[in-house]
């Protein structure tokens, strides 16, 4: 059986809104039942037990040559508390590069409160090899698993 509601769609309260606004204009003999039933079925469904979301995870791969420098851009927006980082822990292999985080910098051309903007570090090939940095998108005080990692795969030649 489907959910009817859930704390991750729609609110109760805007379905059973969205469901009476389209039955105005049904006779009244339909719509009592009909928004009798509604509010029933909003009001008995249980609460969804929250479950750990899987991670949006994506990767990309860089060359340089030692001494060569490249600008590593994620998207983030920090006005919704998350933010991206660089995770050492988790990264593999890191001799080879030097990471410079450059913080966040809202895109040019977008005033807007709350427009989204870039997260940016400097990354510099030292030694030949191959490096696997990882990036988490995440609220910091909720320890909870990331919402987005990103793997950026460095080549240095």
């Amino acid at each position: 059986m489907p959910r009817i509601w859930s704390p991750d769609r729609l609110s109760g309260a805007r379905l059973f809104f969205t469901t009476s606004i389209a039955l105005l204009s049904w006779p009244t003999a339909v719509t009592g039942p009909v928004l009798l039933a509604s509010a029933l079925l909003v009001g008995a469904a249980p609460a969804a037990a929250q479950t750990p979301t899987q991670a949006r995870v994506t990767s990309a791969t860089v060359t340089l040559a030692p001494g060569e420098e490249t600008t590593v851009s994620l998207e983030e927006n920090v006005t919704t508390g998350y933010s991206w980082r660089y995770d050492p822990e988790h990264s593999k292999d890191t001799a080879g590069v030097i990471i410079q985080d450059l913080g966040h910098e809202r895109r040019s051309g977008d005033p807007a409160l709350g427009a989204a903007g870039l997260h940016r570090w400097r990354l510099r090939g030292v030694a030949a090899g191959h490096s696997d940095l990882r990036f988490v998108y995440e609220r910091p005080w909720e320890h909870q698993p990331p919402a987005r990692e990103h793997t950026l795969m460095v080549e240095v030649r």
